[in-house]
């Protein structure tokens, strides 16, 4: 009998241990998903932060662009008269 009793007392003992280890990696979970969460909003901001970056420099990556295609055109108008002036004999 008195093993009996001291078995049943460790069965107890062992499964308040294990309830309380489930508790307490609930809690642990809880607060993971709350980093998790916090983690997520902080890229949020900062995914935000680098469009709100990039869409200036990409605006004026293509307005330098433009202007470099616009020298182009003139400097092809130039050539283009120039030679034609070349090519037209003079009157005297």
């Amino acid at each position: 009998m008195d093993i009996q009793i001291i078995l049943i007392v460790i069965i107890i003992l062992l499964s308040i241990n294990l309830a309380l280890l489930i508790a307490y990696v609930i809690l642990i979970l809880k607060e993971a998903r709350q980093t998790i969460i916090k983690i997520n909003k902080v890229l949020d901001t900062i995914e935000n932060a680098a469009e709100v970056v990039s869409n200036p420099i990409a605006s004026l990556t293509a307005l330098i662009s433009g202007f470099s295609q616009g020298f182009k055109l003139v400097n092809l108008f130039k050539n283009d008269h120039s030679n034609e002036s070349e090519a037209k004999p003079t009157k005297n």
